[in-house]
């Protein structure tokens, strides 16, 4: 039993267990502060995820074997923690490493920018949008496993197709420009592409082929986008210098119509 003076003045204690083969466990007990108990849980599954890279970069399987040395691992390490021989300290962290390792796909995990924004602190595009006296900022947010940023933090991240106001219609893409959180909930602030009225566009004919033509311009005023409003991302290709190809990224794909495929086969 090894016992200290923690930062928070605490005293802690940790206890060492050696296994066979020289393996050594560390438990904290529970009267430990908190920050200790962490780190001990921390020190104690840090051997379940390292490894020791093999010298020889030629030998065919090395990586697989190592990805699949790691997996065992980290479902033996799971199944450890949710076992009633678990020590309680460790399954009193088993939350911060849940939401560390396989955090829920549902679940809205928001980076925040900044703390609670006084009126004058907010935009001035932003505040005349949502008409609030306080929001919190966000630089990106991960909503049902998918992660949103602002395009200042990341380009890519912010380009989305979206129903505007909720109404299952046309799919339009625009860039995200903020994201927010006041009483009413998350929302992002959304500049959408321009639509294409010089001419039809020409990906109408492909169903199949998830793209639309839109100008390059941005329509010069916010709106709001719920995020359950948004489809997914989507590629940006500049077709020219005036128009813009956006390519869809749903994961979800119309499947291929069997009246299509018989049609094809009895010809």
């Amino acid at each position: 039993m090894v016992t200290w003076r923690c930062t928070s003045g605490t005293i802690c204690s940790s206890s060492v267990l050696f296994g066979h083969g020289g393996a050594s466990h560390m438990s904290a007990s529970s009267d430990s502060c908190s920050v200790c108990q962490l780190t001990t849980f921390l020190v104690t599954v840090s051997p379940f995820f390292s490894y020791e890279p093999s010298n020889t970069s030629s030998d065919k399987g090395q990586q697989e074997s190592t990805l699949l040395s790691s997996h065992i691992k980290a479902a033996k390490l799971k199944h450890w923690l949710n076992q009633p021989s678990c020590p309680l300290v460790f399954r009193d962290v088993k939350s911060l490493f849940d939401r560390f390792v396989s955090p829920t796909v549902d679940a809205i995990i928001e980076d925040s920018l900044v703390l609670t924004t006084p009126n004058e602190d907010i935009p001035a595009d932003l505040r005349s949008l949502i008409k609030v006296k306080r929001a919190v900022l966000h630089a990106r947010v991960t909503y049902k496993g998918s992660i949103y940023t602002r395009e200042s933090t990341h380009v890519g991240n912010s380009l989305v197709l979206y129903y505007p106001d909720g109404v299952t219609h046309t799919q339009i893409p625009g860039t995200i420009r903020y994201i927010f959180r006041t009483k009413d909930g998350l929302g992002f602030a959304v500049q959408r592409h321009l639509p294409l009225h010089s001419y039809p566009d020409p990906f109408r004919h492909y169903p199949y082929f998830l793209a639309q033509l839109h100008l390059s311009l941005l329509a010069d005023h916010l709106e709001v986008v719920r995020p359950e409003w948004v489809v997914s991302h989507f590629a940006r290709w500049k077709f020219s210098p005036q128009h813009i190809v956006a390519v869809s990224l749903c994961p979800v794909h119309v499947p291929f119509s069997l009246t299509c495929f018989n049609g094809l086969t009895n010809q």
